[in-house]
């Protein structure tokens, strides 16, 4: 196989991982926090946070969109952590 195609291969992959890091990333933080904020009560949600007090009042489902967000953000860091070795292996 030619370096050309080598590079190729190298860099198909390496635009595999950065895909899937980026797929990660929105769809284990932003869908989460779509949802929790559609849960939220409309006097909460478009109330100034200056003004109101911020109570929380955390519930099961509320831990688990976190504990998913941040396994989500944990493997979207991983896998552009991959992709940035896998590309920096193209040759010249």
């Amino acid at each position: 196989m030619g370096k050309t195609a080598k590079n190729e291969q190298i860099k198909l992959k390496a635009t595999f991982y950065n895909n899937i890091a980026a797929g990660s990333a929105v769809g284990g933080i932003f869908i989460p926090l779509i949802v929790l904020y559609q849960n939220m009560p409309v006097a909460r949600l478009f109330s100034p946070l200056l003004t109101v007090p911020w109570h929380w009042q955390f519930s099961v489902q509320d831990l688990q969109f976190f504990i998913a967000s941040l396994v989500a953000l944990c493997l979207a860091i991983i896998f552009r952590h991959h992709a940035n070795r896998t590309a920096s292996q193209l040759e010249d």
